[in-house]
């Protein structure tokens, strides 16, 4: 990159954007899709699927990771 360019990467699954992918990522996804919580932290890191947008599809991916499953985007 340029000198003084700035990289965007997001860790996918990490929604509350704290660093990790975990059960406080799952939890705030499941209270937006819901309409019960505001925007995310990252909405690129819960983009799992990156599609462009956060839905029931990327919290199946999340929670596949979380409960032992071989999420690739994860």
């Amino acid at each position: 990159p340029e000198s003084g360019a700035v990289i965007d990467r997001h860790l996918r699954g990490d929604a509350n954007d704290d660093g990790s992918v975990d059960l406080g990522d799952f939890i705030v996804m499941v209270q937006y899709i819901l309409g019960y919580g505001d925007s995310l932290a990252s909405m690129q890191g819960a983009d799992i699927n990156g599609d462009h947008s956060v839905n029931v599809q990327d919290l199946v991916l999340l929670a596949d990771h979380l409960w032992g499953g071989q999420c690739e985007r994860c």
